[in-house]
């Protein structure tokens, strides 16, 4: 009686087969997880701590040849105990409105060099008031997968 409903004939040399290939792919996953978590939790570990004289640079810059009137209100923030300058260094104000507001104003700094320069930056006449449009995207999904992290050209 193969391939008769109720009967386990069908079950056997394919379906055996296909149900060992199966656990296989799924242990092989389960490995490389088990592998990507060790790596990420190795570099999380390994991460350097911003130190004091490097987030003293950095206020130092937003503060003077590299000031806006959004790193103003940054530093009126700070001043008034409600951020501090390593969150905003480490990032972890990434998503607050002025902090951000405040990067995007900032000139790119290329080099440590800037950093310690008493010049005041210049911005590039195309990046002055510039602001990355989704117009014309039929969906996020489409604006979202041209972009290319790290790719600087299309700002």
């Amino acid at each position: 009686m193969t391939g008769v409903a109720g009967s386990a004939d069908w079950y056997l040399a394919p379906m055996l087969s296909a149900e060992r290939q199966l656990d296989a792919a799924v242990d092989g996953a389960a490995e490389e997880i088990r592998r990507a978590e060790e790596v990420i939790a190795d570099l999380e570990s390994s991460e350097e701590a911003v130190t004091e004289d490097e987030i003293a640079q950095f206020r130092d810059y937003v503060t003077g040849p590299g000031r806006t009137p959004a790193w103003d209100a940054v530093a009126a923030r700070v001043a008034s105990g409600e951020i501090t300058w390593r969150a905003v260094v480490e990032g972890e104000l990434a998503l607050d409105e002025g902090v951000r507001t405040a990067y995007e104003t900032s000139a790119r700094i290329t080099s440590e060099e800037q950093l310690t320069s008493t010049d005041r930056p210049q911005r590039a006449e195309s990046e002055v008031g510039a602001v990355h449009s989704r117009a014309g995207w039929e969906d996020d999904d489409d604006y979202f997968s041209d972009l290319t992290p790290f790719d600087d050209s299309q700002y």
